[in-house]
């Protein structure tokens, strides 16, 4: 059950329900958790990649920034 409820956190996460899932089945809730935890949130992916292609779109020199 716990690493099921790992999974569906990984869901929101760059590793995904199925990594999370069988990480923390095959090492151990723990570890899986932990990995989960440090994988990076898509959100946070997709906001990065739509302002690196607004940045492009516009050519904008990024040592202006």
């Amino acid at each position: 059950a716990l690493s099921i409820t790992i999974g569906v956190a990984g869901t929101k996460r760059e590793i995904g329900f199925f990594a999370a899932f069988m990480l923390s089945l095959v090492l151990s809730p723990v570890l899986g958790l932990i990995l989960t935890a440090f994988s990076r949130d898509k959100a946070t992916i997709e906001f990065r990649n739509t302002v690196i292609e607004l940045l492009e779109k516009k050519q904008i020199n990024y040592d202006d920034l």
